[in-house]
């Protein structure tokens, strides 16, 4: 009598099994580069600013870093919309052989 109630147990377990859904992929990690801007420093206060000489060598570097940060930001930009537009040919790519392959389908029936 176990028997038969082990074996409807299992089969109900197998068939539980069964129609699980695939594990999903794991998320695809990107390195991402950082900018690789020099630090212009900590800003020299109001007494600092009316020195010229420490003045005119803080604003040096204060605009070398931001002349740095803005092309590193642009580059990036310009990287993401390359990506965009590659996303955006694979996903018209795979729709339209879904398409074809929907469409032979069809016509084979």
């Amino acid at each position: 009598m176990k028997r038969f109630v082990l074996l409807p147990a299992s089969l109900a377990t197998v068939a539980a099994f069964a129609q699980a859904p695939a594990p999903a992929a794991p998320a695809a990690t990107v390195a991402t580069p950082k900018p690789a801007c020099k630090d212009p420093g900590a800003y020299p206060g109001r007494v600092g600013m009316l020195n010229e000489k420490r003045r005119d060598a803080f604003l040096k570097a204060f605009e070398e870093y931001k002349t740095c940060m803005l092309g590193f930001i642009e580059e990036r930009k310009a990287t993401i919309t390359a990506n965009e537009a590659a996303a955006r040919a694979a996903i018209e790519d795979y729709n339209a052989t879904m398409k074809k392959y929907n469409e032979e389908q069809e016509k084979a029936q």
